[in-house]
């Protein structure tokens, strides 16, 4: 198994590919981790990348289909992936460890094209955007060995895009604003079909001031995360307990879930997401990852 960085560059309007790599005929490859440097207008503060998806096509250049729930924000102040300069607070994120068996690392086989695409805010152009890929190269043999499939079907396990039975990484952002109740507000509702399923593992936020407090809600099972009345979680960005991870901002990765939204599996119900904040309107986004399923 051979790793290798794969670097990209480039002006991004609406939507574009900033990196890409064909994996090589004889190979399967892992993505297990991307870096971002989102553009950044020091004298506005301005930053006009949105978030990045990751795609597979068979065509260099073309934009191909994006693996489902793959959004990660990637704006300044609130990047999700942080490309892991020297600068950086945080180390670049893994999506999982590469050639160990039932992993969540993006899987392809030989002639993918593995991209990276990123998308602006509200159709404006974000100059000079910079991405990295760590790829993990592996042969027939170690495919075989490792995976117990053929390199053909290597595609078709976990972290893959064309099995009947989807599992995956779960990664997706919410922008949210409240009125300023001081009560809680639903800011986001997850719907999940029966034949889905979504457990949520890690948590970033990244608010205001007047946001106060964060919960989940399973409208099937009638139950909220956290479980207990006196359990909160704080999001108050001078008292803030699921920090982002942006490599500026953050000096920790992304936050783990509690325990028990962690372990616990929404399917064919809506998840509602609430904020409470402190009687003034509140603003922010909200970065989950976890895992996504789909068929049997």
């Amino acid at each position: 198994m051979d790793i290798i960085p794969i670097f990209g560059k480039a002006d991004v309007t609406n939507y574009g590919i900033i990196v890409e790599f064909r994996v090589p005929s004889g190979k399967c490859a892992e993505l297990f981790s991307v870096g971002i440097i989102p553009d950044y207008d020091p004298n506005t503060g301005a930053s006009n990348l949105d978030y990045v998806y990751i795609a597979h096509s068979k065509q260099e250049g073309q934009i191909g289909s994006a693996f489902p729930f793959s959004r990660f924000s990637a704006t300044w102040g609130m990047n999700s992936l942080p490309f892991g300069t020297g600068q950086d607070k945080v180390q670049r994120y893994q999506f999982d460890v590469p050639g160990m068996p039932d992993n969540l690392t993006y899987k392809f086989v030989a002639g993918d094209v593995i991209q990276v695409v990123g998308v602006t805010k509200a159709g404006a152009t974000a100059p000079n955007v910079r991405a990295i890929m760590l790829i993990a190269l592996l042969d027939k043999s170690e495919v075989e060995a490792i995976y117990g499939v053929s390199a053909d079907d290597f595609n078709t396990l976990s972290g893959g895009y064309a099995g009947k039975h989807i599992r995956t990484l779960y990664a997706d952002f919410i922008d949210f604003t409240t009125q300023g109740s001081g009560q809680w507000e639903d800011v986001k509702t997850i719907s999940v079909e029966p034949f889905e399923s979504i457990q949520i593992r890690e948590i970033g936020v990244s608010a205001d001031e007047n946001a106060e407090l964060l919960r989940f809600y399973d409208e099937n099972a009638n139950k909220y995360f956290p479980t207990l009345d006196s359990a909160t979680l704080v999001i108050n960005q001078n008292n803030n307990m699921l920090q982002f991870g942006d490599p500026v901002n953050d000096y920790q990765p992304r936050a783990s879930a509690p325990e028990d939204l962690a372990m616990h599996v929404f399917s064919g119900t809506n998840i509602h997401v609430y904020v409470k904040d402190n009687g003034n309107a509140s603003s922010g986004r909200i970065q989950l990852v976890g895992v996504y399923e789909k068929g049997k």
